[in-house]
C-alpha cells in the first residue's frame, strides 16, 4: 500500500508542478502543498504558503498524527481532498497530453486497513477561533469538481476564500464511527511586508570594461531582465529571498542588482538606496528604479548597501560585500613595511649608540688623559716642596732629620711611581700615606696632627681618588700649623652621613681671605681643576670642596664625598 501511495504521490506531484510553472509563465505564482493521507491526498493552495516540518512533497502523513502548521502569505486559500480509489482515477501528463494510468499499477501491492472510508470523513472548520463550519462528511462540506489538470473525479474543495493579515483557519478532520480526530490544519494569514528583493544581480570585474559601458548596457538591456523576473515576491515570506552579494570585488567591479516588482504596475522609482563604508546614521537616500548599478567601488572597504521603497521606509533591507584591497592596503603589505622600519629604526637607534659610544669614549679618554696631566703637575709640585723642606733641615745644620726626610720621601716618591696608573686607592691606604707625608714635614716644624677616622668606617673598602688629600694637607702645613711651629696643630677627621663620606682638614693658622687668596695656591688650584674632571666620569656621585678661613679659627677644608658609601 505505501508503495503505491508513493507512485500515487510522485505522479501528481509532476502534475501540480506543471501547473505551477505554467502559473509563473502568467506572472502568478501559487505554492502547492500536498499531504499523503492514508486513503486521501489533502492539496494547500496559496499564493506562498510555507510548512518549516516539510521536507519534501508530498509529504506522508502516518499516526500519531499533530496539527500540521502552515504559515500563508497570499490572500487566498484553497483545500482540497482528493480520495485515492484505483490507479485509472489518476492522469499522467506525457507530452502536454493528459493520458490515464493503466490498472496493472493500481493492483501491484496488497492494501492495508484504511483508517476512514469517505463516506465517515468529517471536517471541521474555524475561523479566527469561532466556529466556521461544524462537523461535516465531505460529500456535504467539500464542493466536488473536475478539473482537467488535476483529478478526474471526486476533488472536494472543503475551503476556497481570501484571508486578511492575521487571521487564522483550522480545520480538523476525524472519522465519524469512532469519533476521534485524525488529523489537524493550522494556517495563518501574515502581515505582507513590503521590502526590497533582489531576483538576480550581475557583475563585471574587468579593468577593460569602463563603468560607463557597463551602466549603458544593463540600462539597454533592462526591460529584458526585469520582463523575465516573477513579479509575485509580495508573498514570500523574508528567508526566500537573497539576502546577500557574493563574490570578490575589486575596484574594478561593476555590479548590478534587478529587484522584484511587488506588482506589474508597481512605479519603477519607488525604491532608494544608499552605500556606505559606515552605518545607517546620516546617510542621503538616492532613488532609483529596479535596476539598481552600484556607483564605483573603492579598494579594501567593507560596503554596506542598504535599500527601502518609499512607501515603507522602515522596512529596510541590507547587502554586506567588501572590495578586495590593493597591493599597499593588505596585510602582507604592512608586515613587510613595518619589518623594514622596524629594521631601519633598529639601524638608526644602533648607529646613534656607536656614534655616542664612541664619543663617550672618545671624552673619557681625553678625561683621563687630562686627569694624568693634572696627576703630572701635582708630582713635580710636591717633589719641589719636598726639596724645599729638605733644604731648610739642612740649613739649620739639621743633618739627622733631613737624612729621615730623605729617606721618608724616597719611600713617597716610590710609592707613588708604583701607583702612577691608579686613579683611586683605599682609603685606608691614602690616610697611611698622608701620615707618612705629614711626619716627614713634623721633623721640619715641629707642629702637632691627629687623624681621627670613625669606628664605623670601613677605611679598607672604601675608594678614594689617589693622593687627592696631600695637596690640602701640605698647604695647611705650609701656611697654618708650620709657621707656628710646636704651637701649630693639624686635625684630619674622616666621618659619613647617611650615604655620604665626609673628610675635614682643619689647622689653627693664621688663616687668610678666601676671596683672594683660596685660589693662589697651586696645589689647591690642581686639585679643584682634578675634581672638577673626575666629577665628569662619575656617575650618581660627586665630590665638592669647600674652604672656610678666619683669623681666629684658622682653616677648614671640607670635601663631601657624595652617595660615595
Amino acid at each position: 500500500m505505501k508503495t503505491r501511495l508513493k507512485i500515487y504521490s510522485f505522479l501528481l506531484c509532476g502534475l501540480l508542478m506543471h501547473h505551477a510553472l505554467f502559473s509563473q509563465n502568467s506572472h502568478k505564482h501559487q505554492s502547492v502543498l500536498t499531504y499523503s493521507f492514508d486513503q486521501a491526498f489533502i492539496i494547500i493552495t496559496n499564493e506562498f504558503a510555507s510548512d518549516s516540518a516539510l521536507k519534501f512533497a508530498p509529504t506522508f502523513v502516518t499516526p500519531p498524527y499533530e496539527t500540521r502548521k502552515i504559515k500563508v502569505y497570499g490572500p487566498s486559500l484553497s483545500v482540497n481532498l482528493v480520495p485515492i480509489h484505483k490507479a485509472a482515477d489518476l492522469f499522467l501528463l506525457n507530452k502536454g497530453i493528459l493520458t490515464p494510468l493503466t490498472g496493472k499499477l493500481a493492483d501491484s501491492t496488497s492494501r492495508a486497513e484504511p483508517l476512514f472510508n469517505i463516506s465517515d470523513l468529517q471536517v471541521s472548520i474555524t475561523r479566527n477561533n469561532r466556529l466556521y463550519k461544524d462537523w461535516q462528511s465531505i460529500q456535504q462540506s467539500g464542493v466536488r469538481q473536475s478539473e482537467a489538470w488535476l483529478i478526474k473525479k471526486d476533488n472536494f474543495l472543503l475551503f476556497n476564500d481570501t484571508l486578511q493579515p492575521g487571521e487564522t483557519i483550522n480545520l480538523h478532520f476525524r472519522n465519524k464511527r469512532s469519533g476521534k480526530t485524525l488529523i489537524s490544519f493550522s494556517f495563518e494569514k501574515m502581515q505582507p511586508v513590503l521590502l526590497p528583493y533582489v531576483a538576480k544581480w550581475s557583475r563585471n570585474n574587468s579593468p577593460e570594461v569602463s563603468h560607463t559601458a557597463f551602466s549603458e548596457q544593463r540600462l539597454r538591456e533592462k526591460d529584458k531582465e526585469l520582463g523575465s523576473i516573477d513579479t509575485f515576491y509580495q508573498y514570500w515570506p523574508p528567508q526566500y529571498s537573497r539576502t546577500s552579494i557574493e563574490g570578490t570585488f575589486n575596484k574594478y567591479s561593476k555590479l548590478a542588482l534587478y529587484f522584484r516588482k511587488p506588482s506589474l504596475s508597481y512605479p519603477d522609482t519607488s525604491l532608494q538606496y544608499a552605500l556606505t563604508t559606515g552605518s545607517i546614521r546620516n546617510i542621503r537616500w538616492q532613488t532609483t528604479g529596479h535596476l539598481l548599478i552600484l556607483p564605483r567601488l573603492r579598494s579594501g572597504k567593507q560596503y554596506v548597501l542598504f535599500v527601502k521603497y518609499k512607501d515603507n521606509p522602515t522596512g529596510i533591507r541590507a547587502f554586506k560585500f567588501s572590495s578586495s584591497p590593493d597591493w599597499y592596503q593588505t596585510g602582507r603589505f604592512w608586515l613587510t613595511g613595518g619589518a623594514i622600519l622596524l629594521i631601519a629604526l633598529l639601524l638608526f637607534f644602533f648607529v646613534r649608540y656607536l656614534i655616542r659610544f664612541r664619543r663617550e669614549k672618545a671624552r673619557s679618554r681625553q678625561l683621563t688623559q687630562s686627569l694624568q696631566s693634572i696627576r703630572a703637575q701635582l708630582n713635580p709640585h710636591f717633589v719641589f716642596n719636598a726639596l724645599s723642606s729638605i733644604q731648610g733641615l739642612i740649613n739649620k745644620n739639621d743633618i739627622t732629620n733631613a737624612n729621615h726626610y730623605l729617606t721618608g720621601f724616597s719611600n713617597l716618591l716610590r710609592e707613588s711611581l708604583r701607583n702612577h696608573d691608579r686613579e683611586f686607592v683605599a682609603l685606608e691606604k691614602e690616610l697611611s700615606l698622608l701620615d707618612t707625608y705629614i711626619v716627614l714635614e713634623k721633623l721640619r716644624f715641629g707642629f702637632g696632627y691627629a687623624i681621627q677616622t670613625d669606628h664605623d668606617i670601613d677605611a679598607s673598602g672604601i675608594e678614594i681618588p689617589y693622593l687627592l688629600l696631600q695637596p690640602i694637607v701640605e698647604n695647611a702645613i705650609k701656611h697654618g700649623a708650620g709657621p707656628k711651629n710646636a704651637d701649630g696643630s693639624i686635625t684630619i677627621r674622616v666621618y659619613h652621613e647617611n650615604a655620604d663620606l665626609h673628610i675635614l682638614v682643619t689647622d689653627n693658622g693664621t688663616g687668610f681671605d678666601t676671596r683672594t687668596m683660596e685660589g693662589n695656591g697651586m696645589g689647591i688650584r690642581i686639585t679643584k681643576e682634578r675634581i672638577r674632571l673626575l666629577n665628569r666620569t662619575l656617575h650618581g656621585q660627586s665630590i665638592h670642596l669647600v674652604i672656610k678661613s678666619t683669623t681666629a679659627e684658622g682653616t677648614a677644608v671640607h670635601l663631601t664625598f657624595q652617595n660615595w658609601l
